[in-house]
């Protein structure tokens, strides 16, 4: 954005810098993994205890809500 004055009046002038791009590719499908190797690998089991402790949670209101574990993240 840039000001100008003349006489005694204010004007504005504003520049688009970003405007959003929309991709068509699709992401890669998730690696399946197991609950071990989040235990052993890619986290802990404390880490995993958690999203069991949050999963109880959104149970409450969604009973069919489980886990998925993937190779770069649990859904």
């Amino acid at each position: 954005m840039s000001a100008f004055k003349i006489d005694d009046k204010i004007g504005l002038k504003f520049i688009k810098i970003l405007d959003e791009v929309k991709f068509d590719i699709d992401p890669p499908p998730a690696t399946p993994t197991d609950r071990k190797f989040w235990e052993e690998v890619r986290s802990t089991k404390e880490i995993v205890k958690l999203a069991d402790e949050i999963i109880e949670i959104i149970n409450e209101f969604e009973p069919s809500f489980a886990l998925n574990y993937n190779k770069h993240y649990i859904d």
